[in-house]
């Protein structure tokens, strides 16, 4: 895929980062957050997860797509998707028709790209995705109106938006009348949407205000250093951590553990973003 990485970043950005974007997921993080910062009006964000995306997605979809962008391995995307999978598990068959296969390197560039298909008519004031999951960012009307587009998009390539996965997070509203009308407008639509508190707000695994910073590193950090402070798996979560948090949040926070500051810093040292 390499040779073709740099073709589909020109195709995917602005708006989807998980494919040929360097560190796409502190970009989409701090986009959202830039956009909570300059709101101005009533604005929300609606948070979207697609269930069960790999193993739906309807392969036609997917062979259309490789032909189009990737014309030079379509005859290998075809004769991998072309036809059924039968799966076995003693004498019981299954016959796998639909998705792409987890783990092979090709899988997230085809989903990205039926995705992409569809948020790309996304009209918001904020428009991000990475992979499969996406933010759409503006006025309520318009927010709901593009998640209309979105799901019926997505319905016609065999995807659906997972309801009880979704959030809406109300960014600005100024009155309490205001912001109950929100989200009944909203419920109409999403009938198990959740609305977590502003100190609960995160994307991809990463808080959008700084204030709340603490408490989620609070939630991740018992489960995150013990026992074993260099696990791989370990080193990954504090660096993706350190790459979207500001360096004086984390300082406040770790007094707490000492631990933890030494694990912090022998992890992140190398990192200079801010």
């Amino acid at each position: 895929m390499r040779p073709y990485i740099s073709r589909l970043c020109e195709l995917l950005q602005p708006s989807q980062h998980g494919i040929g974007t360097p560190r796409g997921c502190e970009a989409a993080v701090h986009a959202t957050r830039s956009f909570i910062a300059q709101t101005q009006g009533e604005k929300v964000l609606l948070k979207l997860n697609v269930e069960n995306a790999f193993n739906s997605i309807r392969r036609d979809k997917v062979l259309q797509a490789a032909q189009t962008h990737l014309p030079e391995i379509y005859p290998f995307i075809w004769d991998c998707y072309c036809s059924k999978t039968s799966l076995f598990h003693g004498d019981f068959r299954l016959d796998s028709a639909t998705g792409v296969q987890q783990g092979d390197p090709l899988s997230p560039a085809l989903l990205v790209l039926i995705i992409h298909g569809v948020a790309s008519e996304v009209k918001s004031d904020l428009n991000v995705w990475y992979l499969d999951d996406g933010c759409i960012g503006g006025d309520p009307q318009t927010v709901l109106s593009n998640a209309d587009i979105t799901r019926n998009g997505l319905s016609s390539v065999g995807l659906e938006i997972n309801n009880s996965k979704c959030e809406l997070l109300i960014v600005n509203n100024t009155t309490s009348q205001g912001r109950s009308e929100t989200i009944k407008f909203f419920q109409e639509e999403f009938p198990s949407i959740s609305i977590p508190a502003p100190n609960l707000w995160q994307l991809l695994g990463s808080p959008l205000l700084q204030d709340s910073t603490p408490l989620h590193l609070e939630q991740w950090f018992p489960t995150i250093f013990m026992p074993w402070p260099t696990c791989r798996f370990q080193q990954n979560v504090v660096a993706h951590h350190h790459r979207t948090t500001e360096n004086a949040t984390l300082s406040s926070f770790t007094h707490k553990y000492e631990q933890t500051k030494y694990v912090l810093y022998h992890n992140t040292s190398n990192y200079n973003q801010y």
